[in-house]
């Protein structure tokens, strides 16, 4: 005889709907307050823990990171693996990156000159020096309609410390120095990678010259530069790039146009990329050996995953974190670490409400930022 239940559609409906949104809440969408992470993000870090790719060590190819989470722990794609695990090396997405990448974008070293807007040409170097000191700076960038504008450069900076590079020679006479994997702008507009080069490739050509003391630049429609040729070069530096808002490109002194690689533009391939955890991640995982944390069964039962990291560190308040789930979502701004550290020693010794905000005077955002009015940060601290 059969056994049947009775239940109404309601609650059906309110159960299954509560275990799909606990499953989204825990298992993608929203961060562990304990250590800061997302579970994806947890899981990369474990699978380098597990691979030893640690900051004393070398460096190891992404797709062997990538390939450890997806088939031991994250069965999602490699795809949003890899997105995660380029976002934790980028020194503008995170306050304090938790994953040291190279190789994820193209740059130059640092005594490339840029074209500037005022008719000065200036090293990578003296760009961040100027910008360090509040100075803006302009340069010219190609629009969709193959147009010179005037563009802001943004965030010029060191990324990469010790890059491999090879040299475009120009039929101007000029050098590039820069990373295999920059992209020059091509007379019809697509770009190339610097070491798919050919000899007699036609780059988006700029010209310049100063006339009756004004900057004239000239119509580029029936001009170009030629590569004469690319070398691979055996010495190693560090690399720098800088922002370009929209366009995303910018005009070297060398009188070629090339991308800038930041806002809208993908990692390169994770065959290409190389990472390893930053020093300041082994604060997150710290005596993880010794059953400092819970571990739960992987995705097929076959291995153990840590539930969270043992974090010395108040991940969650330095990186922030935000997340959209069902019914519940997060947006927490990224601290300054001493802060943070500062603070918490005065929580810890009864320190009041006033104190704190004295302590912490707002957030700490990678790339900077302008606020206007505090008294709203002091509202969303207090609540």
């Amino acid at each position: 005889m059969e056994n049947i239940v009775e239940r109404t559609i309601e609650k059906d409906l309110k159960e299954s709907y509560l275990d799909y949104a606990m499953s989204v809440i825990v298992g993608r969408a929203l961060p562990d307050v304990r250590d800061g992470l997302k579970p994806v993000h947890r899981r990369i870090l474990f699978s380098m823990y597990e691979l030893s790719n640690t900051h004393d060590k070398p460096y190891k190819k992404s797709a062997r990171v990538v390939g450890e989470c997806l088939g031991k722990f994250h069965p999602h794609g490699d795809t949003a693996i890899y997105d995660s695990l380029v976002r934790m090396a980028q020194d503008f997405s995170l306050r304090y990156t938790l994953v040291d990448g190279q190789g994820n974008f193209g740059c130059f070293t640092k005594d490339t000159k840029v074209a500037l807007a005022d008719g000065r040409e200036l090293s990578f170097e003296d760009l961040i020096k100027e910008n360090n000191e509040g100075k803006k700076n302009y340069t010219f960038t190609i629009d969709k309609n193959n147009r010179v504008k005037i563009a802001e450069i943004k965030s010029p900076r060191l990324t990469i410390k010790n890059a491999q590079l090879v040299k475009i020679i120009l039929d101007n006479g000029q050098g590039v120095r820069c990373t295999p994997n920059h992209r020059f702008m091509l007379k019809d507009g697509k770009y190339r990678e610097a070491r798919d080069l050919k000899p007699g490739d036609s780059l988006m050509p700029f010209y310049s010259y100063i006339h009756n003391e004004k900057l004239i630049v000239e119509p580029i429609a029936d001009r170009n530069h030629k590569v004469l040729g690319v070398e691979f070069l055996e010495q190693r530096e560090e690399v720098f790039d800088l922002t370009i808002d929209e366009t995303h490109n910018f005009a070297l002194a060398a009188g070629v146009f090339v991308h800038n690689s930041i806002d809208g533009d993908n990692p390169a391939a994770m065959r290409y990329t190389e990472v390893r955890m930053e020093k300041l991640t082994d604060e997150l995982l710290t005596d993880l050996e010794k059953e400092t944390v819970g571990f739960t069964p992987n995705f097929d039962g076959t291995l153990k995953e840590p539930v969270v990291m043992p974090s010395k560190i108040p991940n969650l308040l330095l990186n922030g974190s935000a997340g959209i789930a069902v019914g519940m979502a997060t947006n927490i701004p990224p601290h300054n670490l001493t802060e943070i550290i500062d603070a918490s020693i005065a929580f810890i010794e009864g320190a009041d409400e006033a104190k704190l905000l004295s302590i912490v005077s707002g957030p700490d955002f990678p790339t900077g930022g302008i606020i206007v009015g505090r008294n709203g940060i002091f509202d969303a601290y207090k609540q």
